[in-house]
């Protein structure tokens, strides 16, 4: 049920962003670092990630975003666990509201989709060394709150802080992920 509202959410997007009035839209990257929490932090260590975004200005305070990433954890080794990772690709739609004054542009939003993620541990026993690996795709929601500052006419530096939960049937774990770098706007 959670796969098909993500699916649904993310076809009306793309059908009707084209029919909204849109007053600019932008592209960019952004590197970003995961911090783990909970008991995602006691396995995992801190991921870091890269994700493409595009920003579709609705209203001149409101913008919808698309974005889709890449994100990697390494596991926390011990005397039972010797190497793993965790990888996730974020597929995200959202919206974010501008707070724009002469001094300071800020924004609050937040983001929902799917994360397909593929985790592999290799642990040792006395039987010997075991792999093994597990993948899936996810729902995910992840409210942020940020800032943006012209670096120049054409470019702004885009940071942001979000919270990242992923709601998953063999996983769930949730991470604060801390974001910069630039959205470059189409003419």
């Amino acid at each position: 049920m959670k796969k098909m509202f993500v699916l649904v959410s993310v076809a009306s997007w793309i059908f009707l962003a084209p029919t909204l009035h849109a007053q600019g839209m932008a592209v960019g990257g952004q590197l970003g670092l995961g911090l783990p929490m909970g008991e995602f932090g006691d396995n995992y260590s801190t991921g870091i990630g890269l994700c493409g975004i595009f920003y579709y200005e609705v209203q001149p305070n409101i913008q919808l975003t698309g974005t889709l990433g890449y994100y990697s954890f390494g596991v926390i080794t011990n005397s039972f666990v010797t190497e793993g990772s965790l990888k996730t690709i974020p597929i995200l739609v959202g919206a974010r509201y501008n707070f724009r004054t002469a001094d300071f542009n800020s924004y609050a939003g937040a983001e929902i989709g799917i994360h397909m993620i593929s985790a592999t541990i290799k642990s040792v026993s006395i039987l010997g060394t075991k792999e093994s690996t597990n993948s899936e795709t996810d729902f995910g929601f992840a409210p942020m709150i940020g800032f943006y500052y012209p670096l120049s006419q054409k470019i702004n530096l885009d940071v942001n802080l979000k919270f990242v939960f992923i709601n998953g049937d063999l996983i769930s774990y949730s991470h604060l992920g801390l974001n910069a770098g630039i959205m470059i706007p189409l003419e």
